[in-house]
């Protein structure tokens, strides 16, 4: 006797792949016959994928137009079927997707892999972010050997267009700018509240989250500030940026330096 893991084997064989084994096990009525409710099956597989792309993906649907975007939903699905269990997972390639497919449109493949970064941010492990007064309490000879962490929704994003301010003004229902290129770099992540946030970022303050991210101690991660700050600059803005991301939820303390 088949099992049921079997057949649920064939009917996803059926849906990717179009082979028809199931076929001879779906039974008739007298109102649609067994390949009927197979054909309507599919279509609605295909249109659930298809209303997953559309949430997920809102502002790259209003950029792109009804129409335009009806037409990449279409390929899409055909070219990548869902690979994981969860549907919140099924777009994760899109980006790639449109940069193979899109290449005289690059601000899409941006568009979307930042709608992508939101949706990880949003979906991100749960850690305790430092309190809002953490410097205050931290005694002036810890500074140099603390360490930080990044909460796990922290992202940096690099784009190459001004996709940003495009989702932006999409996001109010407005016209969007016109693509052009424009190199810039965001943090994304999530607030105590649950909401996805960005910022835009200085070459400066990457190279101080990337410090950080990297383990490095309050005392090395003054070293790498170096190369864009004057020695007498460096202990206000570390002060000012870092206390900014603790009050925004960016930073847990690394673990190393609970003990």
């Amino acid at each position: 006797m088949v099992s049921l893991q079997e057949r649920q084997a064939q009917m996803m064989a059926f849906l990717l792949n179009g082979d028809e084994q199931i076929a001879e096990h779906i039974s008739s009525s007298e109102l649609v016959n067994g390949n009927q409710r197979l054909e309507i099956y599919s279509n609605g597989y295909r249109l659930r994928l298809k209303e997953t792309l559309a949430v997920d993906h809102d502002i790259l649907a209003a950029y792109m137009g009804d129409e335009a975007f009806d037409e990449l939903a279409n390929k899409f699905v055909e070219s990548c079927p869902s690979q994981n269990k969860s549907l919140r997972h099924f777009a994760q390639t899109l980006p790639d997707f449109l940069v193979e497919h899109y290449a005289q449109y690059p601000q899409l493949a941006e568009l979307a892999a930042f709608e992508r970064r939101l949706l990880f941010s949003f979906d991100a492990a749960d850690a305790e972010p430092l309190d809002n007064d953490f410097l205050q309490r931290l005694a002036p000879e810890d500074w140099p050997i603390c360490r930080f962490s990044w909460h796990p929704s922290l992202q940096i994003f690099d784009c190459q267009y001004n996709v940003v301010p495009i989702w932006q003004e999409l996001k109010q229902e407005q016209a969007p700018p016109a693509p052009i290129e424009q190199r810039s770099r965001w943090a994304i992540w999530r607030n105590a509240e649950r909401l996805t946030q960005f910022t835009s970022l200085m070459g400066v303050e990457v190279a101080l989250l990337q410090s950080l991210a990297n383990g490095d101690n309050l005392s090395h991660a003054c070293e790498q500030l170096l190369d864009y700050l004057s020695e007498e600059e460096i202990p206000s803005f570390l002060h000012s940026r870092l206390q900014s991301y603790i009050s925004n939820g960016m930073l847990c303390l690394a673990k190393e330096s609970k003990d």
